[in-house]
């Protein structure tokens, strides 16, 4: 039977010391067709190891409904990595961050009562528990002594640095809250090595430690500083880097993120030279597809600064977003082929076929207003999305202008975008940062109708601003504080896939949120990168798929579409267009065969 265990200064697989060498690639940003390419491709690099989170609020978006295939079939990526020859490390948190939507936690565990996450509070650990009763089955047979590729396991993430920020009840609650996740993996089976991964900084590698698991360090520079950190906390044991940060992530209004290749060769140079394993963070970073994207928040308040994540998650890695090696790449491996076998040059894996440039006209279908479903609810403010059905996207909610004129609305807590509509025309957009949350419409006739379109841009997904509740606090007309609304929790997937093109034009029609759809003809399927010419801000679906946002404040411009989602013939896409202009009867959409992140 095959082993694995840590030695006083080796991994030890077989007995033998072993250095690990590994990337990191999160199945759920890849479309599941190209993961054996992304892994041939790390192969090729020199890696003998891939790393994945397992995203818990993909996984069970609703409480008790799991979900394991497709793109979450995590056993079949596991195998695509074993029949590669590689080795596996597995993240499965609870909490990942990750840059997803609350750090990878579900949604929903911030619906009703307050629970203190990532703790030992019985109202997280309770469906933490019925998580792992799902998922530690799954992955137990998959460890490398029962025949598969699974050889380290880490428990939670980062938890160093979120004690680090905590108060003094929730710090000292810490110690059991890991040992509390490290009884519950072995006892369901996790038979490998444990290990917890923090950053060098103050006493964050002091907190989140566990006994019973190997510390690992996470930086992006100066690495001889952040290895020296972690020897001094754990004088015994192999040195690892869990994360060396080798590129970055983007946000919404901001600049493309990147680290210079020569610069992290260089970094991966002093980590393998003081003879540590490694494991680059990330090695394909991949896609955020639909509203998956998470959201950082600068400050200790909810007055600070938020930033959503684009919907690349790129992240500058040494493969790109479509699977193809950049100078990064090849930096890299010259620096691995000093300390390892490398596969031969001319051996390379077979680039992922692009698809011809293209364009086509999308045409205008039903304004998003005249599609929300059935029935609404009679919500009471505050109207949060983790208490509908669809914890994502958008949140629809109306109600009335007594008089017509002019009219003062504040809008409070707003959580995190807000078009206001009257009688289904867009009146005014708010920010959840806006200097200001008041606004003034005006009404053409009494008992005008009220349309609030609320977006969920990303729940913050680190810090200590986590519990990030999206929606509404409050809403104010004219001074009065209106206590109930219709709502509408928007299914963005299923309407979608109804929209269809209307016959004539849509002269008179006002402006805001629209559909619009067209057909793609496609040749010779292959990835492609899509863009909303005049778009402003919206979603793309590719035969029923979610692409993702786009937004024209950039610094991303166009979305990644995989080549598996394309068929030869007729290919269906849609565009959600949050601000369609009056009277806008279509838009030219383009597919390109290159990215442009800004």
């Amino acid at each position: 039977m095959p082993t694995v265990a840590v030695g006083a200064d080796s991994f030890l697989i077989d007995g033998s010391a072993t250095r690990v060498i590994s990337g990191a690639i999160h199945y759920w940003r890849v479309h599941p067709d190209q993961w054996e390419s992304r892994v041939a491709w790390a192969k090729h690099l020199g890696l003998n190891t891939v790393e994945t989170y397992v995203p818990w609020h993909l996984h069970e978006p609703v409480r008790g409904q799991r979900r394991f295939e497709g793109a979450l079939d995590l056993v079949r990526f596991l195998e695509v990595v074993h029949r590669a020859g590689l080795y596996a490390i597995v993240r499965p948190g609870p909490y990942i961050c990750a840059e997803t939507d609350l750090g990878g936690l579900p949604a929903w565990l911030l619906a009703g009562e307050e629970v203190r996450l990532r703790s030992t509070d019985s109202g997280f650990l309770a469906p933490v528990e019925e998580w792992f009763d799902a998922l530690v089955p799954v992955l137990a047979p998959l460890q490398l002594p029962r025949g598969g590729p699974v050889i380290l396991v880490q428990i939670e993430n980062e938890l160093g640095a979120h004690l680090s920020l905590a108060d003094e009840e929730l710090r000292a609650d810490g110690p059991d809250y890991l040992d509390w996740l490290a009884r519950s993996l072995v006892a369901r089976g996790v038979e490998v090595p444990l290990v917890t991964s923090d950053q060098p900084l103050g006493d964050m590698l002091r907190l989140g430690g566990h006994p019973s698991a190997l510390r690992t360090v996470n930086f992006g520079e100066q690495a001889k500083a952040g290895l020296a950190a972690l020897r001094a906390i754990q004088p015994d044991g192999p040195l690892m880097v869990m994360e060396l940060w080798d590129g970055w992530y983007s946000f919404w209004k901001g600049s493309h993120q990147s680290r210079p290749a020569h610069t992290m060769a260089t970094e991966l140079d002093d980590v393998l030279a003081a003879g540590a394993s490694v494991n680059l963070y990330m090695f394909h970073g991949g896609t955020n597809f639909g509203f998956t994207n998470g959201a950082n928040h600068d400050g200790p308040r909810h007055d600070g600064e938020y930033r959503a994540i684009v919907t690349s998650y790129d992240y500058d890695a040494p493969l790109s977003e479509d699977g193809r090696p950049t100078d990064k790449f090849w930096a890299f491996r010259e620096v691995i082929e000093r300390y390892a076998e490398v596969p031969a040059a001319d051996a390379a894996p077979p680039l992922p076929p692009r698809m011809d440039p293209a364009t086509i006209v999308c045409a205008a279908g039903a304004r998003l207003t005249e599609q929300l479903p059935g029935q609404a609810s009679l919500a009471s403010l505050p109207v949060r999305f983790e208490g509908f059905v669809h914890p994502y996207g958008l949140l629809a909610f109306v109600t009335q202008l007594d008089e017509p004129g002019e009219h003062m609305v504040a809008l409070e807590g707003l959580r995190d975008r807000a078009i206001l509509l009257v009688d289904d025309e867009e009146a005014a957009v708010l920010e959840r940062d806006a200097p200001e949350q008041v606004v003034t419409v005006s009404s053409r006739r009494a008992r005008a109708q009220l349309t609030v379109i609320l977006e969920n841009l990303g729940r913050v997904n680190y810090g200590p601003l986590l519990r990030d509740h999206k929606g509404l606090a409050g809403l104010v007309i004219d001074g009065r504080e209106i206590q109930h609304v219709s709502a509408w929790s928007v299914p963005l997937d299923e309407l979608a896939a109804s929209v269809k093109a209307q016959d004539e034009g849509v002269s008179g029609e006002p402006a805001g949120p629209r559909w619009y759809s067209g057909v793609l003809d496609v040749e010779h399927p292959g990835d492609t990168f899509v863009a909303v010419e005049a778009g402003t801000k919206g979603a793309i679906w590719v035969n029923g798929f979610n692409l993702g946002r786009y937004w024209s404040r950039g610094p991303q411009r166009r979305l990644f579409a995989p080549g598996p989602l394309l068929k030869p013939g007729a290919n269906s896409v849609v565009v959600l267009e949050l601000h369609a202009p009056a009277d806008t009867s279509s838009f030219t959409v383009s597919f390109a065969d290159a990215p442009d992140l800004g």
